[in-house]
């Protein structure tokens, strides 16, 4: 079983590394993002993952960390 987060925080990475690797500064600006939104996901401690004893899935955390991503920067419900 994978862990969600941590595949989410692996494409923040790799986001943050591109950018940095072609001089893309929305990239790295994005992985930022992305990496922000899963410390605030999972920051009350309500969400927790089924090998920390919880039941949160992969589609409860990309909707935590998409509602966190939208919190932290509204505009990224309106970008592509």
């Amino acid at each position: 079983l994978a862990n969600p987060a941590a595949m989410i925080l692996s494409g923040a990475m790799m986001l943050e590394w591109l950018g940095e690797r072609h001089g893309e500064p929305r990239a790295v600006r994005a992985g930022s993002l992305i990496r922000r939104a899963v410390d605030a996901a999972f920051a009350d401690g309500r969400l927790i993952t089924p090998e920390h004893g919880g039941g949160a899935g992969t589609r409860a955390v990309a909707e935590a960390v998409g509602a966190a991503m939208a919190a932290l920067d509204p505009a990224t419900l309106a970008r592509p």
